[in-house]
């Protein structure tokens, strides 16, 4: 019985003690299963991919991502239509043809 409870306690120890695969692997500029980056790798993703205008996207030291530094819209004058607040800007008219909006 003893040499039993020995055993059952030397797994339950070593089974403590061990590292899970992401703890090992992030940090290791290799975007394991179970990361979302590491350091400077993300996967090939930009905060455009994930649907922000803009900006600079990180991770952070638990190898998931940073949006903090994404910006989520963008501003008139920089020729890219914002399909919530513009219709054009600069000269990306968009869908918007003369015709559509009075002139022939």
């Amino acid at each position: 019985m003893k040499k039993w409870f020995l055993c059952v306690l030397c797994l339950f120890l070593g089974g403590c003690l061990s590292k899970t695969e992401s703890s090992e692997t992030c940090g290791d500029m290799v975007v394991d299963p179970g990361e979302e980056c590491d350091g400077y790798n993300h996967g090939g993703l930009f905060c455009q991919e994930l649907g922000y205008y803009g900006g600079v996207l990180s991770c952070n030291d638990d190898c998931t991502l940073d949006i903090s530094r994404c910006l989520p819209y963008g501003r008139c004058g920089d020729q890219t239509v914002q399909p919530l607040n513009e219709s054009c800007d600069g000269t990306d008219m968009a869908d918007t043809l003369c015709a559509s909006i009075g002139y022939m």
